[in-house]
């Protein structure tokens, strides 16, 4: 069986190579003779337009001739009529002159017959002299008209001449164009009996594509293999440039990694240094304990010498209470060993744990810094790029870093350094009783201390003491400031745009800077190195930075949080306030000034609050404050009463803003968040820089106050207010209060106003801005009510979902090339199946060589009679060869236009994705059948299917200029005839497809029904005929020997069948178009077509041969004619190959 089907395929191999060299020559003739009617056609195109366009100029410009005929006509009868008006004139003037040249003439006689009657005028009744004259002069005017006249006349002959011959050469012109355009409408309608020859002609030769599609068809077939085995190729060598790709990826990659290990690895030690430096810092911490520990004792120890010397008058009642205290001491002493062992065993075992503590937190930040390492690994390349969130988060750390950091190093410095008890404002707020005994007990605390040795009381504080003092407080202002601007920071990136929060990513490298003075000062902290002299130039520089920032792009986002707002307000003003009492406190030390006033200032401020409507009355504190100013002349006195009215507004406002503060509530933010609009929070803004500006005034006194102080000569002298008031504070309120100075410079001049008005115009915007604030609070306006606003999302988590959503994508993709990478492998296997196929069938082929080399010399006798047969149907051919010039030309046209077809098909099969070609690659079977070959002829680029004839039609369509009626009717039929041809073409493909079925089915049956095959007696083993084979053998005998009979007749039949097979496949009979002897028609061609199908023509045109339609009717009953007969053969049991006319 597998030689017969060897044999069967070696035989098919053979019929379809000699199909496709006939094929190939036919397609290369086609090509030829379509190029060559695409030619003419393109020429008759061009000429038809040409003609077209010249008919449209020629139509033009017959229109415009006719106008200006009209025009002309028009002006010549104007003219005529003119002249006919101006002859008439002429007559009438010609006989006015005549007739008074005859009066004239009569005149004349009658003068010279009277003669010297002239000196008598009028004796005779005759014309006097003067009417003489004025005939004379008449006859003149007359003269001068009548030259007018005669000069019109000629302007008008001349005129009507100039019309005459442009009427003339009109006319002439009309007549040239009448007889170009009788040859140009006989140019038209041998055009169109062109155009409808060459329609027929077309019409005719549409038929040859069905034999054309049928010659091609196993062409196709092997040309779609051949396609998608390169498409295969071509996508297999694109996954493998993509594996590289991934490779090199990788390795690029793992560099990285290895890059941002090496960098956390640096980062991990840096931490571990920080750890041991804050380690080094406790050991110093627990040093200075110590040192205050033994400094306590020894202040212990001078209080009791104190006592001691102020107790001479009790020595009687110390000597009767001696005893208690000595039995008190011995106890004391036996109790002391004892109480020191358990107080040491228990500071022990707590410095243990703090160690244990330490190293816990040592061993979690390292766990947390190797966390972050490792995940930073898993992080792709544009997370960690300039400008990337790696760096949006870095910014919103550093801004949560430098919050904590501000609020640490404030909270420190507040307990670290609390406000001495005479700074007024401070002891009021914590005792707010107001009699004279509390006031009393509370100075001699103050001042009932004395110098060891002497009976002077101690001063409440030093001239160094109150600038480091100012500085602590000016210190604590700024990082209080700071902090709460950096804390609407954090809650604006909680609730912004993603943009804006990548934005301020990009900033990152320049915020970060600005920590590092944060950072020195937090380790001039640590080494306890805090002094008055160190510059706050940096930091303030940093606060105008966050806040120019803040202002640029943060001021217009809504506030999230009221709350945190407020309370950060409320921390801001108070440390503001302590600020302003400590400068004012050490004004008043450095010029020697007695501090009592200020503390009594304070306590009946304190004591004058009675609530927030008394901030009200502030508006009119200031507008008393600038009274109180322009009454008082003296420089000194101006100081002092600004330090009081500074320590006044410090106190009240310290007690409205706790006032405030106590009214924020306490509980979680969103239970009950207060609520105020966007003008309450640029109010609050405008008072946290109000008091900056006052806070930096004063400061800034104080410091050039102290400066003076330390040139002076002698120790203990004192500054005078009117150096400090015209040196110091003029030159803080250049520095600070410029805004206030060109606001008001608009009412008065800058050089009027003096630095003390300045305070007091910002003092009472504050005052006022305040107290609408504590009325606000004090009537619940922004109390909750009620309505819970929805959270924003952060940008931070709304990045995340997108890395999230991006992370599931490229999951999604990996599968898929996974699944991608099983199918390559699923291929490869197939594919190796295929190469062991294709190597047992060269075995095979081989043996089959071989087989047909000893079967090749029975078979060469055959092969020259059909390479003489070849022979005859070449020269059949070359003699065919001018008739298909003529007749073919017709289907070049189609054929060049499925061309371009194909070409625009490659073209977007090579622009669609790899991934549906692979997708359709895998989806679409390796051996496509014949009529999914048919049905999808459009992505194969075949040449004889193309797109429809309407497409064809509409680019024709598109390429001539301006259509007529009559060509469109013509595109229409021509479109309906296209479309039913190519019905008609799908028709004979599904037919063709049956047909080729059921012959397959056939020759399967008639292959089954054959009986097996004989082995040659060289190759033959021993058999062991039984009785039943023997039976078999005689009853299967016989239907050989009725074959046997009929075998001859068969295989002459079939012999005679092949040939004419082979001389219709070898020599195409296409239909032959009729040629014209004359050319010159005067009718239009009429075709009427019947019933059957054929036309006639009625034309004045012999006709050499058939017609189209007759020559194809033959062809068709010719083919029918084989078709039965070859048909009647198969009917017969016994298969026969056509091909070779052999048995099978």
């Amino acid at each position: 069986m597998k030689r017969e089907e060897d044999k069967t395929r070696i035989q098919e191999l053979e019929r379809i190579k000699i199909q496709f060299t006939q094929l190939e020559e036919n397609r290369r003739l086609m090509r030829e003779q379509a190029a060559e009617l695409q030619r003419e056609i393109a020429q008759l195109k061009t000429e038809k337009a040409e003609i077209k366009e010249a008919f449209d100029r020629y139509r033009d410009e017959v229109a415009e001739m006719v106008e200006s005929v009209e025009m002309a006509t028009l002006d010549k009868e104007m003219a005529e009529e003119k002249l006919e008006s101006l002859t008439t004139e002429i007559e009438l003037l010609k006989e006015q002159v005549e007739e008074l040249t005859l009066e004239n003439q009569i005149l004349k006689e009658e003068s010279e017959e009277k003669g010297g009657a002239t000196t008598l005028p009028g004796a005779d009744g005759g014309p006097t002299p003067l009417q003489l004259k004025n005939l004379e002069q008449q006859n003149e005017r007359m003269k001068q008209a009548l030259v007018k006249l005669r000069d019109l006349t000629n302007q008008d002959k001349q005129e009507i001449t100039a019309l005459t011959k442009q009427i003339t050469s009109l006319e002439s012109e009309i007549n040239q164009l009448q007889t170009e355009k009788e040859r140009l409408t006989n140019d038209l309608k041998e055009s169109i009996e062109q155009t409808i020859e060459l329609k027929e002609q077309v019409d005719a030769s549409l038929g040859a594509d069905t034999m054309v599609s049928q010659l091609t068809q196993r062409n196709l077939e092997l040309e779609e293999m051949l396609e998608k085995v390169k498409e295969e190729r071509n996508d297999l060598e694109i996954l493998c440039e993509m594996n590289d790709e991934l490779q090199e990826n990788s390795r690029e990659t793992e560099l990285e990694l290895r890059e941002e290990i090496e960098r956390a690895n640096t980062q991990i030690n840096q931490l571990v240094r920080h750890l041991d430096a804050t380690r080094e810092t406790i050991a110093d911490y627990e040093q200075t304990l110590g040192k205050f520990r033994d400094l306590v004792a020894d202040l212990q120890t001078q209080n009791s010498d104190l006592q001691r010397s102020l107790a001479d008058g009790k020595r009687l009642q110390e000597q009767q209470q001696q005893l208690h205290s000595t039995v008190a001491t011995e106890f004391a002493s036996s109790a002391v060993p004892f109480m020191a062992t358990k107080l040491g065993a228990t500071s022990q075992a707590q410095t243990l744990a703090k160690v244990i503590e330490a190293e816990l937190r040592r061993l979690e930040a390292e766990q947390s810094a190797n966390h972050v390492t490792r995940l930073s690994a898993f992080l792709p390349d544009s997370f960690l790029r300039r400008g990337g969130d790696n760096e949006a988060l870095l910014a919103l750390l550093l801004i949560d870093r430098l919050t904590g950091k501000c609020d640490l190093l404030a909270n420190h410095l507040v307990e670290r350094y609390p406000l001495p008890p005479c700074v007024p404002g401070q002891t009021s707020l914590q005792l707010p009783q107001t009699d004279s005994n509390a006031v009393d007990s509370q100075t001699t605390t103050v001042s009932g201390i004395c110098i060891p040795g002497t009976d002077n009381p101690l001063p409440p504080l030093t001239k160094s003491k109150a600038e480091f003092y100012s500085f602590i407080t000016r210190l604590i202002h700024l990082l209080r400031s700071m902090g709460s601007l950096l804390n609407q920071y954090k809650q604006i990136f909680t609730g912004c745009s993603v943009d804006l929060y990548l934005k301020f990513g990009s900033l990152y490298n320049e915020m970060c800077v600005h920590e590092h003075c944060i950072d020195r000062l937090i380790e001039q902290t640590k080494n306890d190195q805090l002094d008055e002299t160190i510059s706050l130039e940096s930091l303030i520089t940093s606060f105008n930075y966050f806040i120019q920032l803040y202002n640029v792009h943060l001021k217009n986002e809504p506030l999230f949080n009221c709350n945190i707002k407020l309370m950060d307000f409320t921390r801001t003003i108070l440390s503001a306030v302590d600020a302003l009492s400590v400068d004012s406190m050490a004004l008043m030390i450095l010029t020697g000034k007695d501090v009592d006033c200020l503390l009594k200032i304070a306590k009946t401020a304190a004591s004058n609050v009675s609530g927030p409507l008394s901030m009200g009355s502030m508006d009119e504190v200031g507008s008393l404050l600038l009274l109180k100013s322009s009454n008082s002349s003296d420089s000194n006195e101006g100081l002092i009463i600004l330090l009081n009215e500074l320590v006044h507004f410090a106190t009240t406002v310290r007690v409205i803003i706790r006032r405030i503060k106590r009214r924020i509530p306490n509980k979680p933010i969103g239970q009950q968040p207060l609520s105020f609009n966007q003008d309450v929070a640029q109010k609050l803004d405008t008072v946290i820089q109000l008091f900056d500006s006052i806070v930096g005034t004063m400061y800034t006194t104080t410091r050039l106050a102290g400066q003076l102080t330390v040139r002076q000569v002698e120790d203990s002298s004192n500054l005078e207010p009117n150096v400090v008031f015209t040196q110091c504070l003029t030159e803080a309120c250049k520095e600070y209060l410029t805004s206030i100075d060109l606001r008001t410079s608009s009412t008065s001049r800058p050089s009027v106003i003096s630095p003390e008005i300045l305070v007091r115009t910002n003092l009472s915007q504050i005052a006022r801005i305040i107290s609408q604030i504590a009325i606000a609070m004090e009537n619940g306006e922004y109390d909750f009510d009620g309505t819970k606003q929805p959270l924003p999302q952060e940008p931070v988590v709304a990045r995340a979902i997108a890395y999230k959503r991006a992370q599931t994508e490229l999951e999604g993709c990996r599968a898929k090339l996974e699944s991608r990478g099983e199918e390559l492998r699923e291929l490869q296997k197939a594919l190796k199946a295929r190469a062991d196929e294709l190597s047992e069938m060269s075995v095979r082929v081989s043996l089959a060589e071989k087989k047909l080399e000893t079967a090749g010399k029975s078979n060469e006798e055959k092969i020259s009679r059909l390479e003489q047969r070849l022979e005859q149907s070449e020269a059949q051919q070359k003699r065919n060869e001018k008739e298909y010039e003529q007749t073919l030309d017709a289907l070049q046209a189609d054929i060049e236009s499925l061309e371009q077809e194909k070409a625009d098909l490659k073209e977007k099969l090579k622009t669609l994705s790899k991934k549906a070609l692979f997708e359709g690659i895998i989806k679409s079977p390796l051996l496509p059948s014949t009529t999914q070959s048919k049905t999808q002829p459009s992505t194969t680029g075949s040449t004889t299917t193309s797109a429809p004839a309407p497409d064809r039609q509409t680019s024709v369509e598109c390429t001539s200029p301006s259509p007529g009626p009559a060509r469109l009717a013509a595109y229409r039929d021509a479109s309906l005839m296209a479309m039913e041809i190519e019905a008609l073409r799908e028709a004979v493909r599904r037919l063709s497809s049956e047909v080729s079925k059921l012959r397959g089915e056939k020759m399967l049956e008639q292959l089954k029904s054959l009986g097996s095959l004989q082995k040659p007696s060289r190759r033959q083993e021993p058999i062991i005929v039984d009785d039943d084979t023997s039976d078999k053998e005689n009853k299967s005998s016989s239907p050989m020997q009725e074959h046997k009979s009929v075998l001859p007749q068969i295989v002459h039949d079939a012999n005679v069948l092949r040939k004419e097979i082979f001389s219709v496949l070898a020599n195409p009979q296409v239909v032959r178009l009729p040629k014209l002897l004359s050319k010159q028609v005067s009718e239009m061609p009429i075709s009427d077509s019947g019933d059957d199908g054929s036309t006639s023509t009625l034309q004045p045109v012999k006709v050499v041969q058939p017609s189209a339609t007759i020559q194809f009717n033959r062809q068709t009953v010719k083919l029918v004619k084989l078709k039965n007969e070859l048909e009647k053969i198969r009917q017969l049991d016994v298969p026969v190959d056509v091909h070779s006319g052999t048995l099978t």
